[in-house]
């Protein structure tokens, strides 16, 4: 986390932007001006990247359902995205690759948890 600038969170017409600045128990999390509890975007974090692929799945080649995009500081950026597959489970590519799919209740789950921090 600590090599993290930015944390970004997209599906439909819902978009939160996370930016961590400093480390450790030094580091600050804010969106829009406003600063984010740390432990609890942590959770978030560990969550999101905790996310495990329930098994083998082709592109369905469907809209995306979901992005998070994870920029760190040295400029490297990472970009899961997720397309619906039969409305319970989405394909999960990386920067593109394909990895099988991933359960939308679990993906709906984070997404909750990041509205809430900001709400």
């Amino acid at each position: 986390i600590d090599e993290m600038e930015t944390v970004e969170y997209v599906r439909g017409d819902e978009r939160y932007i996370f930016n961590l600045t400093g480390e450790d128990d030094d580091m600050q999390v804010s969106s829009n001006g406003k600063t984010v509890d740390l432990e609890s975007f942590r959770t978030l974090y560990q969550d999101s990247i905790g996310l495990m692929l329930g098994g083998e799945a082709s592109d369905p080649g469907t809209a995306e359902y979901a992005r998070i995009v994870y920029t760190k500081r040295d400029g490297t950026v990472n970009e899961l995205s997720y397309h619906d597959i039969d409305g319970r489970r989405a394909f999960c590519a990386l920067n593109g690759y394909g990895y099988g799919f991933i359960v939308t209740s679990d993906l709906d789950a984070i997404f909750e948890s990041a509205a809430a921090l900001l709400g």
